[in-house]
């Protein structure tokens, strides 16, 4: 495995496990049943799947796209990730599953970067990896993910995008200083909320920053713009459809959300032979 890679210790298990909706397994489990992140829908949403089907999921995490692309009625689903504690919760997963469930899934601890599967699949997904990727790993990887997909197969992808979190996220967030100069006063003096400190307060007030958490900010190496990522790909030989969003209902979100929303999904489809 490469040095200059975000450390796979980042992502243990209190990462995976983290969720305001869960913070055991147990819980993720039963939340998987019947809340499917929004971001997994929307890809799912793009796929058409059929007990032909296979998926290759990179940067699996917990297994949520392997479990519904299985539960979708997909021949196959392997995830891969380069954190054990990833694995060790999707095998985990796939064992509380049916015998049918389980022999269409597969799970992998590896890099990316080098991935060794041996055979081809229809959809490839990465959601939100990319931004945790450096370009080196990422243009070899689109090489080898082309390879990987059959005849018009195609690759789908989510990020942050680069546009929203260096531009438009800050310029609302200054738009918005006049109103949170009241609108944090008045929570204080309601009980509704209460600063650590000064700086607290002034960080809440003042924040253009979207990121600002350490370990966040560690990982988040390769935050990317519609345009830079659309030329990567086109590169690698896909043809791309990008899409942004922004569900804001703020002036600024409704005006660019076409190219400077908040998230990317970002369909390639293989291109020739």
């Amino acid at each position: 495995m490469p040095s200059d890679i975000v450390d796979p210790n980042l992502y243990d298990e209190k990462y995976y496990l983290q969720n305001k909706d869960f913070e055991t397994f147990e819980a993720f489990r039963k939340n998987l049943e019947k809340n499917i992140f929004y971001k997994h829908r929307d890809v799912l949403k793009r796929c058409q799947f059929s007990q032909e089907t296979k998926v290759l999921d990179i940067g699996c995490g917990r297994g949520d796209m392997v479990y519904h692309a299985v539960k979708s009625g997909c021949r196959k689903a392997v995830g891969i990730d380069y954190s054990s504690d990833a694995i060790k919760i999707a095998q985990k997963l796939r064992e509380t599953l049916d015998q049918d469930s389980q022999r269409r899934m597969q799970f992998f601890e590896g890099d990316a970067y080098s991935i060794t599967v041996r055979e081809e699949f229809n959809y490839i997904f990465m959601i939100e990896v990319w931004e945790h990727m450096y370009d080196h790993q990422l243009i070899p990887l689109l090489t080898k993910i082309r390879s990987l997909l059959t005849k018009n197969g195609m690759l789908i992808l989510t990020t942050p995008n680069a546009f929203y979190i260096n531009f438009l996220y800050p310029l609302k967030r200054i738009m918005n200083i006049p109103f949170n100069l009241v609108k944090f006063p008045l929570r204080t003096l309601r009980g509704k909320w209460r600063p650590k400190s000064a700086e607290d307060f002034f960080q809440h007030v003042f924040k253009v920053k979207e990121f600002d958490d350490p370990d966040r900010d560690a990982m988040h190496i390769n935050i990317s713009t519609p345009i830079k990522i659309k030329k990567m790909l086109e590169h690698a030989g896909f043809s791309v459809k990008v899409e942004c969003w922004d569900e804001s209902k703020n002036i600024l979100s409704l005006l660019l959300s076409r190219w400077a929303g908040r998230e990317m999904l970002i369909s390639a489809k293989r291109e020739g032979a």
